[in-house]
């Protein structure tokens, strides 16, 4: 987030109250986790997507659908291991859904999220498999429509 820094000094804001994990994780010993929201991989190349069929953004005046493109999300205390939350695309009409960083399900099987157009939603997802970080891949439905819905959120195709 040092990036931001210029424009929101507040290091606070990067870090859901609701997470309560440690820089130990999963160990519940040692000091807090400075930061538990991850920022969308669209806004950094977005490699998992694949960018090569889907939008990826460098200005704010690029984004296609701002209120269907979230900016930060929650993000799983186990799969925080960078500044930005990768997504493999699910399109509509896909048998398999992948998840490659997992949502925190901080809210009571919810995340927070921030969207492009600055409003911001607590979503709940339909399976429990979304944020757990054991699962890559699954053709549960409901695992599969949270998968096509993240997609639905963070980008468009080409």
């Amino acid at each position: 987030m040092g990036l931001l820094n210029p424009f929101v000094p507040n290091y606070h804001i990067y870090h859901c109250p609701e997470d309560v994990s440690t820089q130990n994780y999963p160990t519940p010993t040692g000091a807090p986790r400075i930061r538990s929201i991850s920022c969308s991989q669209v806004f950094a190349g977005g490699p998992w997507l694949p960018a090569a069929y889907y939008w990826t953004y460098t200005k704010t005046t690029q984004i296609i659908k701002a209120s269907d493109t979230w900016v930060f999300i929650d993000e799983n205390p186990a799969t925080i291991n960078d500044a930005a939350f990768a997504v493999q695309m699910t399109p509509p009409g896909s048998f398999t859904g992948m998840n490659i960083d997992h949502p925190a399900p901080c809210h009571n099987g919810a995340s927070g999220m921030a969207f492009s157009d600055g409003h911001s939603i607590i979503h709940k997802w339909r399976s429990p498999l979304m944020w757990d970080p054991s699962t890559t891949s699954s053709s549960d439905p409901a695992f599969l429509a949270d998968c096509i819905w993240l997609s639905q959120e963070t980008t468009v195709q080409r």
